[in-house]
Formats: structure tokens, C-alpha cells, sequence
């Protein structure tokens, strides 16, 4: 007879500050791809000068794993127990927001992922129960189970691919688009040079969209 048991696993999160805190005109929230630990998405995230106060955090997954080459790294998802990995993520998800709650205050609330974090950071978006004003996302699709979902709360919205990206393939950026586009949002696709990568440029232009919409409301 197979039995499940919860049992209590450390997550971990890196934060860093743009401005003088604790109140920020926005919280970014990234979510790493891979096999990459959280220093990686933090250091995509402050690769640039935000033009307001910013509270960057990179969470980091779950699941430690080594790469081919023996680094460490970590996974958002497995094959065994899909949905309830899910849900575990997504508390854990809220329970670091939970935490820089306790710390910080913030305006608006952009969440971004690369690669397998991409499918992350639009759980949280749908999931979290965060009021959302932005979400960028890079090498990762959609998850499947959101494709016949209602979207139509979703943020202004980015979604990214590199030119010879062979791991987020044209077909499934187009087939993003076009669901997205289906359900109302405001999605902007963004071509990059290069393959499965977060180029700089990238961030420059998330960083260029807070100051954007923050200038509107």
C-alpha cells in the first residue's frame, strides 16, 4: 500500500536591494531554469540599474540535483506526483512572499523565470493569490494544464525566445502566443539573439517596463 507523509524541507532565497527600503516601488520576483541554483536568476535580475526602488528575490527550487558536470543545481519539477509537486511549490511560493512581508512593503509585484522557472513564474502569477503587475518570461512554455484555462487575469505580460533556442522551439512560442492572445492579454513576444539564454537586454527592458507602467497609474 503506497502512503504519503508531509515532512518539513529547507527552501532558500536570495534578495537583493535597489534604493534605500524597506517600502519599494516594486518586488521582482525570478524563478531560475534548470539545474541552476538561485544566485544564477538573482544575477540575470541585477545585471542592470533598476530606475526605481527595486527589491529583487530569486528563489531557489526544491529539488537538489547534479549536473552532468557535477555542479549543483536544482529542479522546479519531476515525473512522479506532478500535482502535488505543484502545490508544494506554490506554498513555497507564498510562503517566501509571506517572509518579505514581514521585512519589506512594496508597490507592485513583477514575477519572471528562465527556461523551466518560466512555467514557474506563471504558476505564481495564477496560483500565488498576488495581485500582479508583470510577468517576463524566457525559454519555457506555458504549463500544459493552464492552455484551456481562463488567463484573462494575467498582467501585461513578456514572452521571450532566443532566435536558435532548440529547447523552447518556435512551434511552442507561437502556440503561447496565440493562447494568449485568445484569452485578452497583453502580451508583447520578444525575439532574442542567440539560443537558450537571459541576455542583458532582457532585463534592461523588464526594467524599462516597471518604470513604464509604473508612470501610468
Amino acid at each position: 500500500m503506497r502512503h504519503l507523509i508531509s515532512t518539513e524541507v529547507q527552501g532558500m532565497f536570495l534578495t537583493e536591494e535597489n534604493g534605500g527600503g524597506p517600502t519599494f516601488d516594486w518586488l521582482v520576483i525570478g524563478f531560475h531554469g534548470f539545474g541552476e541554483l538561485a544566485d544564477k536568476q538573482l544575477e540575470r535580475m541585477t545585471s542592470v540599474s533598476w530606475p526605481q526602488s527595486t527589491l529583487c528575490c530569486s528563489i531557489q527550487a526544491l529539488h537538489p540535483m547534479f549536473n552532468k558536470d557535477d555542479s549543483p543545481g536544482a529542479s522546479w519539477m519531476t515525473f512522479l506526483e506532478r500535482e502535488r509537486v505543484i502545490n508544494d511549490n506554490i506554498n513555497y511560493v507564498r510562503k517566501v512572499i509571506r517572509t518579505l512581508k514581514e521585512s519589506y512593503s512594496w508597490s507592485k509585484l513583477a514575477f519572471c523565470g528562465f527556461s523551466q522557472g518560466a512555467s514557474m513564474a506563471h504558476r505564481a502569477v495564477l496560483m500565488c493569490g498576488e495581485p500582479c503587475d508583470l510577468l517576463i518570461t524566457a525559454g519555457g512554455d506555458i504549463p500544459p494544464e493552464f492552455m484551456d484555462k481562463d488567463l484573462s487575469a494575467y498582467p501585461q505580460t513578456v514572452i521571450a525566445r532566443g532566435i536558435r533556442d532548440r529547447l523552447y522551439r518556435d512551434a511552442t512560442f507561437n502556440n503561447d502566443l496565440e493562447c494568449m492572445k485568445k484569452n485578452n492579454i497583453d502580451v508583447s513576444p520578444l525575439i532574442l539573439k542567440g539560443g537558450h539564454k537571459w541576455p542583458v537586454a532582457l532585463t534592461e527592458h523588464m526594467a524599462e517596463l516597471t518604470r513604464t507602467i509604473s508612470a501610468k497609474s
